[in-house]
């Protein structure tokens, strides 16, 4: 096709004809036709979603697709029948306009309800619902009762000509403007902009026929014809929004399987993991008892005197075979916390124990310098044993961490809803970009290169968890050089 036969099928004249062609009876069947075609598509790609889903909202636009696709079975039914059997409209006068419109509107309110529930979320309203039905159902009679009135003066009288048809069209403007108020007041969705447009175009028509009817007592051609393609444009968009929305729904619920199935593989391996821990930690935890036992016996010399290095050797067997055990009885302690087989006892504690001297001989021998501002009568509810675990591994760490002459400052505060137990140290610090790891299984600031301190990572994850069990969190501050500060914030029971 060429350019200017192009420009001359969609020129003004085409479009004139086309919009005369829907203004007729058999423009007004043909148009019928299409819609119930996509209202019956439309159902089916719904009813087929809700059949999976069973969710409310697709139930409710079901039986608003439904009703609709009533009211165009029955348009075009009507239609044909003028158009194929050459009867005239007029004898469908009597009760079937009051039908139609009634219909029509139910429709209307059920598929606005229905489009503003699925896209929006808003809560489901029956009570607002049963309202709009009642007063379409009130006005339905109203008109009903003087429309009979007339129509048995005056059979030949058109129902478009009738002030029945005009309060008709004024509720169905109101509800569409109800629509969009609501859109546009509503949480912002991908869909809104879509969904504005295509109640915007649906309010076209009925406005352009009101004033019709109230301005030119329905006899102006112009607007007749002017209102013919935007129901069917409207209603194109509605069928495009909701193809998208069942679209995207189908992805998403491919990805949630998805996810769902990675989700039982990692739970499945989680136990493997976890059943493997407790499996070899036992098993370990008895050539260590054997090894400590020996250990015991050689230095009492049960087996002969020793020299100075198998002196100094012994010891460091001991050492590695106490890390050892440590090692075992962390990853315990952090495969059931991790799997959630700790159950807490929670029981006031005095913070103002944690002053005990025993806690900080380490510290002493080290030349560090303890600073503990607790007062007494500090009374939480914890787990104790629980906690003291917390309180030593940032103890140690601060420890570990600080050189000699250092400071480690231990404080505490509490205000309406929480309390915190802050451990602070002029340590070597801790880089910024480290602190996001620092509560990993196994992780440790130093390098394996670079290591000055033994240990296994596994301190600080126990801490995390433990604290977490008892519903608070674990902050860290820290500045290179200048020291870290551990915050424990436990919200008050």
């Amino acid at each position: 096709m060429s350019w200017e036969s192009t420009l001359a099928f969609f020129s003004f004249d085409t479009l004139h004809r086309m919009f005369f062609f829907l203004g007729t009876t058999e423009g007004f069947l043909f148009k019928a036709t299409i819609e119930l075609i996509i209202f019956t598509l439309l159902a089916y790609m719904v009813v087929s979603e809700y059949i999976q889903s069973k969710q409310k909202e697709l139930r409710f636009l079901v039986v608003a697709l439904l009703t609709i696709m009533l009211h165009r079975i029955i348009f075009v039914g009507v239609y044909a029948n003028a158009v194929f059997r050459d009867q005239s409209l007029t004898i469908f006068n009597n009760w079937l306009p009051l039908f139609m419109a009634l219909l029509e509107l139910i429709a209307l309110i059920l598929f606005i309800n229905a489009f503003l529930f699925q896209f929006f979320k808003l809560q489901f309203n029956k009570e607002s619902i049963w309202k709009e039905f009642t007063l379409v159902l009130a006005v339905t009679l109203i008109v009903g009762f003087f429309w009979l009135q007339e129509y048995e003066r005056n059979p030949s009288v058109n129902f478009t000509l009738f002030w029945g048809e005009q309060a008709f069209l004024l509720i169905s403007v109101g509800l569409v403007l109800f629509a969009l108020y609501t859109i546009v007041h509503g949480p912002f969705t991908k869909y809104r902009i879509r969904l504005f447009a295509a109640f915007f175009l649906y309010l076209i028509a009925p406005t352009l026929h009101l004033i019709n009817q109230i301005v030119f007592s329905d006899q102006n051609l112009r607007l007749k014809l002017l209102e013919q393609p935007f129901p069917f444009l409207a209603i194109c968009l509605f069928y495009e929004i909701t193809y998208r929305k069942l679209v995207d729904k189908a992805y998403l619920r491919e990805q949630l399987a998805e996810s769902e199935k990675k989700y039982q593989q990692e739970k499945e391996l989680g136990k493997l993991k976890d059943e493997f821990i407790s499996v070899v930690s036992h098993e370990l935890k008895t050539p260590i008892t054997s090894m400590k036992l020996y250990l015991s016996l050689l230095k009492k010399k049960k087996f002969g005197k020793l020299t100075r290095k198998q002196e100094d050797a012994l010891h460091i067997i001991e050492d590695e075979s106490d890390r050892l055990a440590h090692l075992i009885h962390d990853t315990l302690d952090l495969s059931r916390l991790e799997a959630g087989k700790v159950t807490l006892h929670t029981e006031a504690f005095d913070l103002h124990d944690l002053g005990n001297p025993l806690y900080y001989q380490v510290a002493g021998e080290k030349g560090i310098k303890i600073v503990f501002r607790i007062h007494p009568g500090f009374v939480v509810h914890v787990d104790k044993r629980k906690f003291m675990q917390v309180f030593m591994n940032l103890l140690s760490n601060a420890i570990k961490f600080t050189e000699k002459k250092g400071t480690i400052t231990i404080r505490a505060e509490k205000n309406d809803s929480e309390w915190k137990l802050h451990v602070e140290d002029t340590g070597k610090g801790i880089p910024e970009q480290e602190l996001p790891k620092l509560f990993s299984k196994f992780y440790q600031v130093d390098s394996p290169m670079t290591r000055q301190h033994s240990g296994f990572g596994l301190g600080l994850a126990i801490v995390k968890e433990i604290v977490s069990l008892h519903g608070g969190s674990v902050e860290v501050q820290s500045t290179e050089g200048k020291g870290s500060t551990f915050t424990v914030v436990i919200p008050l029971k």
